[in-house]
């Protein structure tokens, strides 16, 4: 973190996506999925904010005077980072030809959101505490929003995760997931639920979302690469084939019991189990495949 005196205020500059703050990660949502938002002007906006600068303050004389000390100290350019893509990498190990990076998601900045006289509870980092169906829904919820910017498809994408405690659970050294059990029959109602929740809010929500779903992907690779095995350019990943595809080569197996069952075990159990399974099969091919030409 960079802390700069600008117009007598201090400003806190964050250099990476782990040292952003509430209030800046607020600000960043609000204009981070706008694509034909100038660069300079996203940034802008959520310098602003950290300055406390209103919008209609953003053109006046004393705004245009901060502006020239940020970009005087380099600010802005220290800050590109933000316009990218929403993870850190650094490398974990390596050496001059060859080095292994780590992917680091944002963290939860959104615990808990106030949405009338309900307290919403959000779902852990890196997806931790979701149950398969909850993962593929909220997947392509937040997919559909993307494709159509329907704000519908933003409500109920954030619905579905961020939800009320469940009643139920009244030991306070509860380990687990404080939330009301994840209904997949009542994704519309999701939506209608969070109403009151400021568009900001869920967009924060969202740009969470896509910065662990990042790290989801390089994580569990096979699932989420199109498979080469055939060596058609046009071969999809497992879980481009979509939601079915993915549970029933689960529930096939009976590893984790019946399609219902599947459903509502740990996402990341689930994707480690079709990750071992496909890169499996990719080992034995290649295998055959070498078998044959010898």
């Amino acid at each position: 973190m960079i802390e700069l005196e600008i117009n007598k205020k201090i400003v806190a500059v964050p250099e990476n996506w782990q040292e952003l703050n509430q209030a800046t990660m607020l600000a960043l949502a609000q204009v981070y999925f706008a694509e034909t938002m100038p660069l300079l002007d996203k940034l802008s906006w959520v310098l602003g904010s950290q300055l406390g600068l209103k919008k209609k303050e953003m053109k006046n004389a004393d705004a245009a005077y901060v502006y020239l000390q940020l970009e005087a100290n380099g600010v802005f350019e220290k800050m590109m980072f933000l316009l990218g893509s929403p993870v850190d990498e650094v490398v974990v190990a390596g050496d001059d030809y060859f080095e292994q990076k780590e992917i680091i998601a944002m963290q939860q900045l959104l615990p808990t959101v106030q949405c009338g006289d309900d307290e919403l509870i959000a779902p852990d980092n890196d997806f931790s505490n979701l149950v398969f169906i909850e993962l593929l829904v909220a997947d392509d919820l937040f997919m559909r929003w993307q494709q159509t910017n329907d704000d519908d498809w933003l409500a109920r994408f954030f619905g579905c995760l961020w939800r009320i405690k469940d009643t139920e659970i009244t030991d306070k050294n509860y380990k687990g997931d404080w939330r009301k059990e994840f209904n997949e029959s009542i994704i519309t109602t999701y939506g209608l639920r969070v109403g009151k929740v400021s568009k900001s809010t869920m967009l924060a929500a969202a740009l969470w979302w896509l910065s662990n779903r990042i790290k989801l992907a390089a994580t569990y690779k096979f699932v989420y690469e199109p498979s080469d095995a055939d060596g058609a350019e046009d071969a999809e990943s497992m879980a481009q084939q979509g939601t079915t595809v993915m549970l029933q080569s689960i529930a096939e197996s009976g590893v984790f019991g019946k399609l219902a069952e599947v459903k509502m075990s740990n996402a990341l159990e689930c994707l480690t189990y079709l990750n071992s399974k496909i890169a499996a099969n990719k080992k034995a091919a290649k295998t055959k495949v070498s078998d044959g030409n010898d």
